[in-house]
């Protein structure tokens, strides 16, 4: 059965406010009347012209601070995301300066907001596409319907909670009401046009006064609604702008390659396991010179020996391994060959850092020589900013075998690095600031530790706070990783598709028989 129209439906509550309302409203004439009626008019319209004044200094003070408190609203409302890169965040930046160039829109027309949308889609693919012909439609098939199916999930979360009565309005409640604007809009606007002109004809007969006094009230409260909407109209047309970059930049940066789904199918198959996260444990790259510490740190944090440890370089080469511990973020550990152990070492450094998603540099506190890691550090930076699409993993420095600094025979942690009471303290603190200078790393990301003897290592729980404190941003850059990964063409998955497709023409051409 059909449902009756929300107007039908609702019509005894829209007449009970109007009953609530008519009392009030009508003390607006009758307060004019009585003005008019006891000489005060003349008085009221001295305060009403002082208040002008005031209204006109605050209207240009609005004025002028409108454009800059529209924006810093929409920058609350709708900020850069985390999860952008260095591309991404200067797509943000030409969004925002369309935003700062557009005036406020007017919601009731629809070709200006067109266009504004279509400069601002257009300015993003153009930066994500240079010099492409029909940079707007760089996009796949499948990146376009994942884009409709996100808009079309947001659109139903801000009806659901900003429309009243959405879960029980109709289309065929819509469908009705166009109905009945189509039949009836046109005439109905006119009658109600010429009867507005010929009630104020009555009035100014009856009552020439009052009427141009409220001719004079109308025009000026139109003047105030139309001034105060641009303050909502510039929120509105910020927000707006600001969303649209959004979708596209996410569209055309390739963000919308791999579904949820999807980037949780590539995480196991990277991991070789299911992944109760979206895209699975971060990969922690460990690096660094030759007997540095790599091998000693990681069984230190894997709380077991795992990799041999000697004064000569190992030569077991990469390894992986998966720890899942008591009280600390899952995490897969990467070691790798010490920089100088031999010409190789430094191309498996390069091609272990494309699959790391945060990086944890190992230098020894009792190493002169830093040359090797400032120059492995340079070249791992010059790659990624010679690729602006894929994330710079997070870089911290663990500094190792400070129990070695002077002097050499005390060694009673823990040690005090900010009041540096003891000499062995105050070495350990200058260790941190001469290698923090060297490799331009931040000494708020540099932990000294001691991990000679995996049962007694030393600032362990701060490590593992600081990896924590940095696991967002290396889940962005695996994030980044994934889909960066997932825009190469695969033969097999080719291959897959033709053969579903294949598939389905058969079954359809079978039942077309049938």
């Amino acid at each position: 059965m059909t449902a009756r129209p929300t107007i039908r439906r609702y019509w005894r509550e829209a007449a009970l406010v109007t009953v609530i309302l008519l009392p009030w409203l009508a003390l607006l004439p009758l307060g004019f009347l009585w003005l008019w009626q006891n000489s005060a008019a003349i008085w009221w319209f001295l305060g009403a012209a002082l208040l002008g004044v005031a209204a006109l200094a605050l209207r240009l003070s609005i004025a002028k601070t409108t454009k800059d408190e529209a924006e810093a609203m929409a920058e609350r409302a709708s900020p850069a995301s985390p999860e952008w890169g260095l591309r991404e965040k200067e797509a943000w930046r030409l969004v925002e300066q369309i935003g700062r160039e557009t005036e406020p829109l007017s919601l009731t027309e629809a070709e200006p907001i067109k266009r504004v949308v279509e400069r601002t889609v257009d300015a993003v693919a153009e930066h994500f596409h240079p010099g492409a012909s029909h940079a707007r439609l760089r996009i796949s098939l499948p990146e376009g319907l994942l884009l409709a199916e996100r808009l079309s999930r947001d659109l139903r979360r801000a009806v659901l909670a900003q429309v009243p009565g959405a879960r029980d309005m109709r289309l065929s409640d819509a469908a009705w009401a166009k109905k009945i604007y189509d039949r009836y809009g046109t005439t109905a606007k006119r009658i109600l046009s010429r009867g507005d002109r010929a009630r104020r004809l009555v009035r100014f007969i009856g009552n020439p006064k009052g009427a141009l006094l409220s001719e004079a009230t109308t025009l000026l409260l139109g003047q105030v609604y139309g001034f105060l909407s641009r303050r909502v109209r510039a929120e509105l047309t910020s927000l707006l702008i600001r969303e649209t970059g959004r979708a596209a930049i996410d569209l055309y940066s390739g963000r919308l390659r791999l579904a949820d789904n999807e980037i949780q199918t590539a995480a196991r198959a990277e991991n070789g396991a299911a992944e109760e996260d979206l895209a699975g444990p971060v990969r922690i790259l460990l690096a660094g010179q030759v007997n540095a510490g790599k091998s000693a740190l990681l069984n230190a944090m894997a709380e077991q020996v795992q990799r041999t440890v000697g004064v000569t370089p190992t030569r077991d080469g990469p390894a992986e391994l998966t720890l899942k511990l008591a009280g600390r973020p899952e995490v897969v550990l990467i070691d790798t060959l010490g920089i100088g152990s031999e010409p190789a070492a430094l191309r498996t450094l390069a091609d272990q850092t494309t699959r790391a998603d945060l990086i944890l540099w190992v230098v020894s506190a009792t190493q002169p020589a830093r040359a090797p890691d400032v120059q492995a550090l340079k070249e791992m930076r010059n790659a990624h900013e010679t690729d602006p699409d894929r994330r710079m993993p997070p870089i911290l420095v663990v500094v190792t075998h400070i129990d070695e600094l002077t002097p050499a025979l005390e060694w009673a942690p823990p040690y005090d690095l900010v009041q540096a009471d003891r000499p062995k303290a105050g070495r350990i603190r200058d260790a941190i600031e001469h290698v923090g200078d060297v490799l331009g790393i931040d000494h708020d990301r540099i932990v000294p530790v001691c991990v000679r003897n995996v049962d007694t290592a030393y600032n362990l729980d701060l490590l593992w706070n600081l990896v924590a404190a940095n696991l967002d941003e290396a889940r962005f850059a695996k994030l980044d990783r994934l889909r960066q990964n997932a825009q190469g063409f695969s033969a097999a998955l080719f291959l897959s598709q033709m053969a579903a497709g294949g598939r389905w023409l058969a079954n359809s051409g079978w039942r077309g028989g049938s």
